[in-house]
């Protein structure tokens, strides 16, 4: 059984790690749209599973006769219940940044796991984030350290982001990108018999 890590963030792979000793990358190539008809947890969860899919294909071609279990995840931050990914520019990234400080904001992360014979299951985690006020300097300031730039909301909650975070409440490995716990979770309800021999504990 290989296990594939279907992304190509370094958080969600150092995150992993803590699940199994070894795992193979690939990264799917979709468009990472929302679909306006679903709610946008369920949405979220979609973007996942269109990630699983299109890794499986490429899966498909290059491990010959070999069973597979596929890992996706796709994290979006949500302000007044609306999206925010991840900054197309500097300036996006400082409208973010100006609309989160001093407010709460939930981050929703949506994960498949999906076989090589077809099991699928699909989930998500919720967890709610409070950023201290944050002055039109101390935005200027992070977004030139370039870490807002490919993360969605703009700020990284593991790197220099984590100077503004006043508090948190949930999974704070869903925030990175991937909620270890819940993921596990499903993994040992449903792939046991699978992973057992592969799983670090």
């Amino acid at each position: 059984m290989k296990i594939i890590l279907a992304s190509g963030s370094p958080r969600r792979h150092e995150l992993l790690k803590n699940i199994f000793d070894e795992f193979i990358i690939i990264i799917p190539e979709i468009e990472e749209s929302l679909d306006s008809h679903l709610t946008l947890e369920k949405a979220i969860e979609h973007i996942s599973l269109q990630k699983a899919l299109a890794t499986a294909e490429k899966a498909r071609r290059c491990i010959h006769n070999e069973k597979f279990l596929i890992i996706a995840a796709d994290t979006m931050v949500v302000l007044d219940d609306t999206p925010l990914g991840k900054p197309a520019s500097p300036d996006d990234a400082q409208k973010m940044l100006h609309a989160l400080q001093g407010r709460s904001h939930e981050v929703i992360t949506g994960y498949c796991i999906l076989s090589s014979d077809e099991r699928c299951y699909v989930g998500s985690e919720s967890s709610l984030v409070s950023f201290s006020s944050m002055s039109d300097e101390e935005i200027a300031g992070y977004i030139k350290t370039k870490e807002p730039m490919d993360k969605a909301g703009a700020y990284g909650i593991q790197g220099y982001g984590s100077q503004f975070v006043k508090s948190i409440r949930g999974d704070f490995f869903n925030i990175m990108g991937l909620p270890i716990n819940k993921l596990r979770e499903t993994l040992i309800q449903n792939f046991y018999d699978d992973i057992k021999g592969m799983l670090i504990i």
